[in-house]
């Protein structure tokens, strides 16, 4: 509780000092906190001030990556559908970037939101693209874990559970 206020507070001096990247990347913890502590609606509020002080401060970017963290809090929130539009436009801004961690990243998530959805061939597709994405890049394993595990859940619900079991 008391990390959560502290990074509230950095986030909001950072702002008044005119530091939008460290004002953003503030916003961009807390959310990602809230959200792990299912605390879904102060995830999107700070996933949402992460965008604006991205954007205000030029990065592109990082407002892409924010962007993908306010889809994925839906997702967590049971809101996929709603998700689901904010995670493609995201997935295509990292593909413009051209950051494939990022695009990774987003690409998962719209499975994610995919397999919310109950659209599971879809969803497959779409981890299967997000592991191509950062194939054979040793720096991006978590990127490659994150969407193993979520292809897995995918499989699992398909009645696969030999593959997902693996």
């Amino acid at each position: 509780e008391e990390r959560l206020a502290l990074l509230g507070e950095a986030a909001r001096l950072y702002g008044a000092c005119g530091d939008a990247w460290n004002c953003a990347a503030a916003w961009a913890q807390l959310a990602s906190l809230h959200q792990r502590a299912s605390l879904y609606n102060d995830a999107l509020s700070a996933y949402r001030e992460a965008v604006k002080a991205f954007e205000a401060g030029g990065d592109l970017a990082g407002a892409c990556w924010a962007r993908t963290g306010v889809g994925s809090a839906l997702v967590s929130a049971g809101r996929p559908a709603e998700a689901l539009p904010l995670l493609e436009d995201a997935m295509a801004q990292h593909a413009r970037v051209g950051d494939s961690a990022a695009r990774s990243y987003a690409t998962a998530q719209v499975g994610a939101a995919l397999l919310g959805l109950g659209d599971y061939q879809a969803a497959i597709a779409r981890f299967l693209d997000a592991l191509a994405l950062v194939a054979g890049d040793e720096k991006l394993c978590r990127e490659r874990c994150l969407t193993l595990l979520q292809l897995a859940q995918a499989y699992g619900e398909l009645g696969l559970l030999d593959w997902a079991e693996e």
